[in-house]
């Protein structure tokens, strides 16, 4: 069997790190998979086809854009006994300086994260983030003395995973506030025009806003650390 060494050496591939998120109620370590992105870029741009396909922008010629795409998905039976138990989150990317009909093939579309679901996004996202950071300040070395910068254009999702990477509720069927736009009540929808959703301001909800960064969403205790 070809084992993940001489996978790397014969194809472009970029090997995935195992983090430590902390340990279960169960007692057991939790881990999630990480994909290097500014890795993954450089062997991704090194491929002549990719190279030879991108698109420039006027805005900044020599950035890359990516989408970020993250979904929920079972291993086992989705209506079985054990479903849920065995949910994982993915996060994927794609580059939006490709031409629409390559962007949304399958073999473009790179794998940047993979855990099981419920846990704290913030510490999931963290190293992800981290990354984000430098690519969009300092950038990456694609070839020696190259450098490129990369920065997120949009994060695609479903209404769930959406809602869960912003913190906000993820009960679409009994909760008071239902929608991330606007602070429309449940018992109000039915006397709801749709075109008042949201507002003409820039920032219909600075308020809200502002409240929410005062105070931490999350109480972050758990430490990450790369295992071996």
């Amino acid at each position: 069997m070809t084992n993940i060494n001489q996978m790397g050496s014969e194809i472009l591939m970029t090997e995935p790190k195992q983090y430590e998120i902390g340990v279960g109620a169960d007692g057991k370590r939790q881990l999630y998979h990480y994909v290097p992105i500014g890795a993954s870029l450089k062997a991704l741009l090194n491929d002549p086809a990719i190279d030879s396909a991108l698109l420039t922008t006027n805005d900044n010629p020599d950035s890359i854009k990516l989408i970020l795409y993250q979904d929920e998905f079972e291993v086992v039976c989705a209506i079985g006994p054990a479903k849920k138990k065995y949910k994982m989150l993915a996060v994927y990317y794609a580059l939006g300086n490709l031409p629409p009909h390559l962007r949304s093939s399958i073999k473009n579309i790179q794998l940047a994260l993979c855990r099981k679901k419920y846990f704290n996004p913030e510490i999931v996202f963290k190293k992800i983030v981290a990354d984000l950071k430098v690519l969009e300040t300092v950038g990456f070395e694609l070839k020696p003395n190259v450098y490129k910068k990369a920065c997120i254009v949009n994060i695609a999702g479903d209404n769930l995973g959406s809602h869960s990477l912003g913190g906000f509720v993820e009960n679409f069927s009994s909760s008071k506030f239902f929608c991330r736009y606007c602070l429309i009540q449940r018992k109000d929808l039915n006397n709801f025009e749709l075109i008042e959703c949201g507002s003409e301001d820039e920032n219909p909800n600075e308020e809200e806003v502002d409240d929410v960064l005062s105070d931490s969403v999350y109480d972050i205790e758990a430490q990450e650390q790369e295992v071996d």
